[in-house]
């Protein structure tokens, strides 16, 4: 229940370009303090996300390990994406207090 509402809001915040897909990509935005909320696929390599959780932490960014790589890529339309970043604070409230209602 709880997986099926977070994809359905990273849904609706990827039709309204309030989302942004990409290790890389969603680093740089951490940098400019764009992202409010970050997800990392929980079949995604330690070693290939240690520098972004690193920088989450030290930014003060929220992320979370709950979905797998093809549930976050089937939730926003696109193939393979390992890490997600929510760019609206509206959204990444939402779903922040989806998480913690859920105890995680």
């Amino acid at each position: 229940m709880l997986k099926s509402k977070i994809t359905a809001l990273l849904g609706f915040a990827q039709k309204s370009n309030n989302l942004l897909a990409g290790n890389e990509i969603v680093a740089k935005a951490i940098d400019r303090a764009e992202v409010k909320l970050v997800f990392i696929g929980t079949d995604v390599s330690a070693k290939s996300v240690k520098n972004l959780k690193n920088k989450c932490m030290r930014l003060n960014v929220p992320y979370y390990e709950i979905l797998t790589i093809a549930e976050q890529s089937r939730a926003i339309g696109k193939s393979n994406r390992t890490v997600i970043g929510v760019l609206d604070n509206g959204f990444a409230i939402n779903i922040i207090n989806l998480i913690s209602d859920a105890g995680i």
